[in-house]
């Protein structure tokens, strides 16, 4: 934490390249728990809002607006519970994650990982190449979305 503390002038450079740096090996090997997040988001507020890692803080703004994109208004900081489920997800190396099923033989990260799916498919975004890897009705490939929730929507509609 010296290192955070010395370079306090840079609090948001710092959070990004020196905190969840160190986090992304982790996040990208198992789910983090939930008491960890935790504490790493509250030694990321109260570096980001004091400058220092002891003592007291007085936040200025929602922690909800600061994960925000920048574009969005916010600070861009992480919010680690996506950052590490997407990571999770970002292991899958063939077919679409998508269209998977769980099994009763399944270990219990992919159990969770497969429950996690709906919770971040807004956040992934597939660039299309040549299109062999891409699945053109599961994958966020269109600008309004994944064309079987365009699709139900409208069905339900009618």
């Amino acid at each position: 934490m010296s290192k955070l503390e010395a370079w306090s002038n840079k609090h948001l450079v710092l959070v990004n390249t020196v905190i969840f740096g160190n986090q992304n090996y982790w996040c990208q090997n198992m789910f983090l728990p939930v008491a960890v997040i935790k504490k790493i988001e509250e030694a990321v507020r109260r570096f980001l809002w004091k400058g220092n890692m002891q003592g007291h803080y007085m936040s200025k703004v929602k922690w909800k607006n600061v994960t925000e994109a920048k574009e969005a208004g916010g600070l861009g900081i992480k919010n680690l519970r996506e950052w590490n489920t997407v990571c999770m997800i970002g292991q899958i190396k063939s077919g679409s994650f998508w269209s998977l099923e769980g099994k009763s033989t399944d270990t219990s990260i992919w159990r969770q990982l497969l429950k996690k799916k709906e919770c971040v498919r807004h956040l992934i975004k597939v660039k299309i190449g040549d299109g062999k890897s891409t699945n053109f009705m599961h994958d966020n490939w269109h600008p309004r979305g994944i064309l079987t929730h365009i699709f139900l929507d409208e069905a339900k509609r009618t």
